[in-house]
């Protein structure tokens, strides 16, 4: 029986991917217009900053400038051209990050929205889905691997971008 709360959840965590597709699509936007830029690495840059992110979920608790000022140092150094293009290499698209994305288990998107997006403590956490603190401490770990691995292939062959420094 899905209660009021997974639901909410749920809607919570749907409206988290609309945020990621927003960001990943400005990201694109606002490098493809720079100097007649190349739509391919628009492409590029913007999952790059979604897997950064992904790879450090608790900024996803924050909104307005905090989230902002997160993807400025990710895109930026690309932007204003302190950093190479030949430094960025990723091995998967943004479908496939949104598809890994949309086939999170139940139990971890849970987790995902309390944990990263709520900022729920675990013991808030723990009250909110009627888990142990137990549960909620190792079902917090296991969110925050699953997102890390977002930009692994699905057979393994590469690893995602290397992190830039913030």
């Amino acid at each position: 029986m899905v209660t009021g709360t997974q639901k909410q959840l749920d809607a919570d965590y749907q409206e988290w991917l609309q945020r990621l597709q927003d960001t990943c699509d400005a990201v694109r936007y606002t490098y493809g217009c720079r100097d007649g830029g190349d739509p391919d690495f628009a492409e590029m840059l913007g999952v790059h900053v979604i897997l950064q992110m992904l790879g450090k979920p608790n900024v996803f608790r924050y909104h307005g400038m905090p989230f902002s000022a997160r993807i400025g140092n990710l895109a930026g150094p690309f932007l204003n051209r302190e950093s190479d293009r030949s430094e960025l290499t990723l091995a998967v698209s943004w479908t496939a990050v949104k598809t890994y994305l949309e086939a999170c288990p139940e139990h971890l998107k849970a987790a995902v929205v309390c944990s990263f997006i709520h900022g729920d403590s675990i013991e808030a956490m723990s009250e909110r889905l009627r888990w142990s603190v137990d549960k909620s401490t190792r079902l917090r770990a296991e969110a925050a691997a699953y997102l890390g691995r977002a930009g692994i292939p699905a057979d393994g062959s590469a690893l995602r971008a290397s992190p830039i420094a913030d």
